[in-house]
């Protein structure tokens, strides 16, 4: 119930027409207060469940599987940082990890979800991270609509030139690789990675490194 309210919410005061008439009621900025109160109580939920849940197993892959969220999560910190720390994303060229995908954020939480979700196939794994997986690629869709609809032609020239796949328009030739800032963004990936890596165990109980 918390990991599907966390994504039924978000899908709903996301998306037309409900977030329009709730925006001319509240106005933008009681708006956001609720948007940020409504997603964050089952969010906080999510946390309370957790101990509690039953286990069901799906899929067993074996110790193996443990080795994806080693491999993806760096990439999933880069682009989350990336996108948090890019103040204007739409830049003609595009600058920076947006050369590289245009939603980073989004991206970067729907890599931490598959990465964890792959090797934890039990059904409340399923339900946290397949929701959190399914709420980044629709909110990815989400961004590229109605930033259309809002900035017209500027953001079709912005879309034409960068990509949602990492690195596919750059392959393209729609776009070249702008690096700037990406080299102290990747070192703090790296630091946030290893923290994760050392915390792990002692915030969720689960050791992340496999045979461990």
């Amino acid at each position: 119930l918390s990991t599907l309210g966390f994504l039924f919410l978000h899908l709903f005061l996301s998306f037309h027409p409900g977030r329009r008439r709730l925006q001319s009621r509240l106005g933008r900025k009681g708006f956001e207060g609720l948007y940020s109160l409504a997603v964050l109580v089952p969010f906080i939920a999510i946390f309370y469940a957790w101990p509690l849940r039953s286990y069901v197993p799906l899929w067993e892959l074996g110790e193996w599987a443990r080795w994806v969220p080693l491999i993806i999560m760096p990439f999933s910190v880069f682009f989350i940082l990336s996108g948090y720390t890019t103040k204007s994303p739409f830049e003609e060229p595009p600058k920076g990890a947006v050369s590289i995908t245009r939603h980073p954020t989004l991206l970067g939480y729907a890599l931490w979800a598959c990465a964890h979700l792959f090797p934890n196939g039990d059904l409340a794994s399923l339900l946290l991270f397949g929701s959190i997986a399914a709420l980044s690629i629709l909110g990815m869709v989400h961004i590229d609509v109605r930033k259309e609809r809002e900035l017209g032609e500027t953001y079709r020239n912005f879309s034409a030139q960068t990509s949602v796949i990492p690195m596919l328009a750059i392959w393209q030739g729609r776009c070249h690789l702008d690096a700037t800032g990406l080299w102290w963004r990747a070192l703090l990936a790296l630091l946030g990675y290893g923290a994760t890596l050392l915390l792990h165990e002692a915030e969720v109980g689960v050791s992340p490194l496999p045979y461990f």
